[in-house]
This record gives structure tokens, C-alpha cells and sequence, in this order.
């Protein structure tokens, strides 16, 4: 499952700097970096279908305040679509062990934060 994600990834990856995957369903966007040598990790964990209501702004007002579990990982409203990412900078992505790795990584920490969101009381 995991192979089939990297080997599209790589073909995307070599003729533009982004690449998109879907893994267990999840779809994730990975987006070059090249002045720091890092990848943005991104997925969807909220769509309001272009209205992002009041609750969930709140619960990332209130998110923000606290700290994510690195500065690499944080939040971001698209307000116009109505929906909300989380991004992760990662450093290397070049194998497939530490592809594999961080996707697992990153998946574990998109369901928790999903969660959170959407059960952030206000």
C-alpha cells in the first residue's frame, strides 16, 4: 500500500514539485521545498464545503494557543473554501523507509488532530 504511494510520488516528483497520494483514503498533498531542503506534509482534516463555521474557528483560536507537538506541525484555515489542513515540514522523504515512516507518522497525527477539532468545546 504504502510502495504504491511512494512510486507515485516519485513519478510526480519528477516533473513538478508537488505530488498528491491517497493512502488509506487520506488524501495527501507533499510539497517541495528546495531553499530548505524539506517537504510540507498536508491533508485535509476539516471541510465545511466553503463555510467555515464559527465553532470551528473558535476551537482554532483556542488550538493556536496551545502548542502543537512541534513547530514543524501546525494548523491552517482556508477560510474561503471553508476547510482546514494540517501541514507537517518534514526533512527527508529521498527513501522509501523514511517515506513510509513519516506517512505512517503523519496519518497517526491527522486523526488525533481531526478529533481535536472537531471536539474542541467552545
Amino acid at each position: 500500500m504504502y510502495y504504491n504511494s511512494f512510486l507515485v510520488f516519485l513519478s510526480q516528483l519528477s516533473y513538478q514539485k508537488e505530488a498528491h497520494v491517497i493512502i488509506n483514503g487520506i488524501e495527501i498533498f507533499i510539497c517541495a521545498k528546495p531553499e530548505s531542503k524539506s517537504w510540507i506534509v498536508s491533508s485535509k482534516i476539516f471541510n465545511g464545503y466553503g463555510v467555515l463555521p464559527r465553532e470551528i474557528q473558535e476551537s482554532l483560536t483556542s488550538i493556536h494557543q496551545l502548542k502543537l507537538q512541534s513547530h514543524e506541525v501546525y494548523l491552517k484555515a482556508d477560510k474561503e473554501a471553508g476547510s482546514v489542513y494540517l501541514n507537517q515540514e518534514v526533512k527527508s522523504l529521498t527513501s522509501y523507509i523514511s517515506y513510509k515512516r513519516i506517512i505512517e507518522d503523519y496519518i497517526d497525527l491527522l486523526t488525533i488532530w481531526r478529533g481535536v477539532l472537531v471536539e474542541t468545546p467552545v
